[in-house]
């Protein structure tokens, strides 16, 4: 494994960075890409994160280097102009990817969890977990948008972005899981049942 990435200087320095940004986006964001690395740090400072193997510290901290700064980039962008603001594929892809790293970041709670059961209930857990999560997020977001007085398309057009975003929850939940066990398969130390 790089050096640096076990380095707290070095991800106190990135979190900085990548949460300041954030927050010039919109505040919305950077409480997002905070809540993030506030939970990375309780994984590290608890130990949680030394319990993994190093296959799997390895896909942990690859989703938290790239993830984090392609979807603050794609939010950039988004805020320039250059890709729509409305409710298009790019959303869609967002959120699919969202839920599919979500599985990996919290690999230090889930991955003990996965091992214990059976390839089935693994799934079944992890898609539960990121949905549950997921769909907290929707039922924010669906009520902040939709203040009274409601008119019927507004209604519509956030109703549907939600309904959306749940399903993309639970495809990318799946892809997550699926990313996982690609991942873990190939470390001997670690024992999936099937």
């Amino acid at each position: 494994m790089p050096k640096v990435l076990t380095s707290n200087f070095f991800w106190l320095f990135y979190t900085a960075c990548l949460v300041s940004f954030a927050f010039t986006l919109f505040f919305g964001w950077g409480l997002m890409v905070g809540t993030l690395f506030l939970i990375f740090w309780v994984f590290r400072c608890t130990g949680m994160e030394a319990k993994l193997s190093d296959r799997e510290r390895r896909l942990y901290w690859l989703a938290l280097l790239f993830y984090p700064p392609i979807e603050t980039s794609v939010q950039w962008l988004g805020r320039q102009g250059m890709i729509p603001n409305d409710f298009n594929w790019v959303n869609r892809l967002e959120h699919g990817c969202w839920a599919a790293v979500l599985s990996i970041l919290f690999l230090p709670i889930i991955s003990d969890v996965w091992k214990r059961l059976t390839r089935w209930q693994s799934l079944l857990f992890v898609v539960g977990f990121v949905c549950l999560l997921g769909n907290l997020n929707e039922f924010f977001e669906f009520s902040t948008r939709v203040q009274p007085p409601i008119d019927e398309a507004r209604f519509a057009r956030f109703y549907s972005d939600t309904i959306y975003d749940m399903m993309m929850n639970l495809i990318g939940s799946v892809v997550g899981f699926g990313i996982y066990f690609a991942f873990a398969s190939k470390d001997p130390k670690l024992p999936l049942k099937s």
